[in-house]
């Protein structure tokens, strides 16, 4: 469900009375205010798989489904009910209950979303593949003034297109032309072993 599980939120404020072969309540919108924010949260903190569940009392369900770092998989199911505006909590690890927690506030909710979010969505899985270090060990830190000779990327030149143009785009004037690509900033330690960036067509 992922993002669309906001607008099926949303959705359940036109509910009516009877919604559910004539039983079930219609829905309070500040509680589904809070379903909302508690969603959002989630996907803030890296949860992929999210969706609700309205209930037959007025009460609205959010679940996360979240694979850990350690291949572990976690349902994190937050309830909140339409009397007092408290919360049920279930955690549950390859389907065992772990946590279970009844009367919650909206804050200490917001609280576990952070922890858990944090033991289990890890926030470098986030960003563009490639562009992370994901283990320290292949980091390196090299003296100021030292450029070392690095032997990687040998097998992209093979793989380059035969014909190349070099080109890079000003849009800082009134028409977008194109100019030489600036070499020194191509991206590599080794300029003889980097390709220049390619425009086919």
């Amino acid at each position: 469900m992922s993002a669309n599980v906001l607008a099926k939120i949303v959705d359940f404020q036109s509910l009516t009375p009877g919604w559910c072969y004539g039983e079930g309540f219609p829905f309070d919108e500040r509680l589904l205010n809070k379903a909302i924010e508690l969603a959002t949260s989630l996907l803030g903190q890296g949860f992929e798989q999210l969706d609700a569940f309205p209930g037959l009392n007025g009460e609205v369900r959010v679940t996360a489904y979240q694979r850990s770092p350690r291949g572990n998989r976690y349902y994190l199911e937050f309830t909140l009910e339409p009397s007092d505006h408290v919360i049920t909590f279930l955690c549950e690890a390859d389907g065992a209950e772990e946590v279970y927690r009844e009367g919650l506030s909206f804050a200490e909710c917001q609280l576990l979303i952070k922890n858990y979010g944090r033991r289990l969505c890890n926030s470098y899985g986030l960003s563009i593949p490639g562009t992370s270090t994901e283990n320290w060990r292949v980091s390196r830190v090299w003296p100021l003034g030292h450029r070392p000779q690095e032997e990687g990327y040998r097998s992209l030149p093979e793989s380059a297109p035969l014909k190349s143009v070099e080109t890079s785009v000003n849009t800082y004037g009134p028409s977008t032309g194109t100019s030489a690509a600036n070499r020194q900033f191509i991206g590599c330690l080794k300029a003889t072993s980097c390709l220049p960036a390619t425009c086919s067509g």
